[in-house]
């Protein structure tokens, strides 16, 4: 597997990203918009709205009601917002509480009235609940969900199981957990900070996120439109968590263990278990109102027992003869450490133009898996296997406002990750099953060899969307391109030779067993011990596969009749 991650590995595509700072392609803010009249119901053109909240990271945005009264704020960031309008010889009014999503235009339709004396109308109201500019089906998952439902793992995916439709996916599934209207796992699409974060091999998520560092997401069933592309299932749109002008930070520690724990197995200790995960969050102003960060980190561990019946397990293989190195060693159990942190900065140039730069990096690694893919079967301890991921992401997005009706959306994302199994090896993986009347017990080695995928992704990508008003309606108009360079390489150093080694027909399969590892050692398998093959003169070829074979025996080079 990769070495572990340098400085330098984080820092050069990050500055890199920077210097192409080319000014994205999935919508990752929200907007306000709607119509202002008077009390009779006639429009009201420019009037001046003003929109403020915490999670716009300056004072103020405003705009300027049109000659048919209607008026768009856009590139908001999600948040709780309130909206005031003024306009000479009217009373000014606000709206409180007003809540902005992700890829949502929140309508607020304003009326004012005359202003017979000096006073201001303040109205508190929530959000409307039909979303009238979209034709998809979208489903929401809130800041306050996130931080209130308890998940096994934190895994803010687990969370999209909650949109209608969807259900976690059949065990073995490769991609994510869940499954959107039957379609498979890997089918999803994953989004965040408008970059795509898409394992191009397995599908699912490329990059784990800590779950205090998301802020919202929604899920995109179908409907959805071009900018997201590149998926049959659904689309997870995520934005994560940026800093405000308020100092905001927040520590968890969570541990299970074998405390309340009891064993499967009668007369067999309880198996050892330990996991403890442990993090922490801290976001604030660098500048009030001009630059803010935002880090969240997480570090896991885990260790498991082995919850194996020894009594079921014929003591010529508890004793290790059926492994290579003579040794089945009950003290190998499982044990995962892995570590997670994100860190994001936002720079306001001014009220047009705001930066946005997230790293996020991950690793995990397993050791001691105990498990077969063999059904029915007991994999012991010298089949267990070692498996390790690491990777991380940088995303630059600039949103510019280039006129009142006008604005544009620049991201650039480069995601690498690497990924391995058993890749400690250093000899032919063999594993070995052993059928006995109970069933198969798999030794020797796990399945499936050394494995390594590595995996780039570079991405840019822009939209450009203008709001018009003065054709039939209001309207959104929308262009963009998107490059995605996907690389991978890898290797599959797969010689596996899968043995069987079979006596369960005898009267004691216990005891014929024994007898072969005794005398023929792991390489005795019976499965290969000879193979026959019909030559096309209708002759057999016999391809003596070990030294020692019932009646036949080999001495240098020379095969003669023997005895065991």
């Amino acid at each position: 597997m990769r070495a572990p991650l340098s400085p330098f590995r984080w820092i050069a595509p990050l500055v890199c990203l920077l210097a192409a700072a080319v000014p994205s392609g999935a919508q990752v803010t929200g907007s306000i918009a709607g119509t202002v009249k008077d009390a009779s119901g006639a429009v009201l053109p420019g009037a001046t709205i003003t929109v403020s909240g915490p999670a716009l990271q300056r004072e103020k945005a405003t705009a300027v009601s049109a000659s048919d009264g209607t008026y768009r704020v856009p590139l908001l960031p999600p948040g709780v917002y309130v909206v005031g309008v003024e306009l000479s010889g009217f009373k000014p009014i606000s709206r409180q509480n007003l809540d902005v999503a992700l890829n949502r235009q929140t309508t607020v339709d304003l009326t004012l009235g005359l202003a017979s004396v000096n006073e201001e109308v303040s109205v508190t109201g929530s959000s409307p609940v039909v979303e009238t500019t979209r034709s998809d089906i979208t489903n929401r998952v809130t800041t306050r969900t996130i931080d209130a439902l308890p998940l096994n793992g934190r895994n803010f995916t687990d969370l999209v199981a909650l949109v209608p439709g969807a259900r976690p996916v059949p065990e073995g599934q490769q991609g994510t957990n869940v499954s959107i209207f039957g379609e498979r796992g890997a089918a999803t699409s994953f989004l965040v900070d408008g970059a795509e974060n898409n394992d191009p091999l397995e599908g699912g998520a490329a990059l784990r996120y800590t779950q205090d560092s998301i802020q919202e997401f929604e899920v995109i069933t179908t409907g959805y439109e071009a900018e997201f592309g590149r998926a049959q299932g659904g689309i997870v749109n995520v934005i994560t968590r940026s800093g405000t002008n308020l100092f905001d930070g927040r520590a968890f520690w969570f541990r299970r263990d074998d405390a309340m724990d009891a064993s499967n197995v009668p007369n067999q200790k309880v198996p050892k278990l330990a996991r403890d995960q442990w993090g922490a969050t801290l976001g604030g102003p660098i500048k009030r109102d001009r630059a803010y960060f935002f880090g969240s980190f997480e570090r896991l561990g885990e260790t498991r027992g082995v919850n194996i019946n020894r009594a079921a397990i014929p003591s010529f293989i508890a004793s290790g003869i059926a492994t290579p190195s003579g040794t089945e060693d009950f003290g190998i159990a499982p044990e995962t450490t892995g570590l997670t942190g994100l860190g994001k900065a936002d720079y306001v140039f001014n009220a047009a133009n705001r930066l946005s730069v997230t790293v996020n990096g991950n690793n995990q690694d397993v050791s001691g898996e105990i498990s077969s893919p063999v059904a029915g079967t007991t994999a012991l301890p010298s089949a267990a296997r070692t498996q390790g991921s690491d990777g991380f992401a940088s995303i630059a997005r600039l949103t510019s406002v280039l006129s009142d009706r006008t604005y544009l959306e620049s991201t650039v994302g480069y995601t690498s990750t690497s990924s391995g199994t058993n890749l400690n090896q250093n000899q032919r993986s063999e594993p070995l099953l052993i059928l006995l009347r109970s069933g198969f017990m798999q030794t020797g080695a796990p399945f499936g060899g050394k494995t390594e995928r590595d995996r780039d992704r570079l991405q840019v990508s822009q939209s450009l969307t203008r709001a018009a008003n003065d054709w039939h309606g209001d309207h959104q108009l929308k262009v963009g391109w998107d490059f995605n360079h996907v690389g991978l390489t890898g290797l599959n150093e797969v010689t596996n030779d899968v043995e069987y080694s079979a006596a369960f027909l005898a009267p004691d399969p216990n005891a014929v067993n024994a007898d072969l590892f005794r005398r023929l050692g792991f390489a005795q398998s019976a499965a290969r011990f000879f193979t026959l093959s019909s030559s096309p003169d209708g002759s057999l070829n016999l391809d003596i596969r070990s030294n020692d074979l019932g009646c036949l025996r080999r001495t240098r080079g020379r095969w003669h009749p023997g005895s065991r």
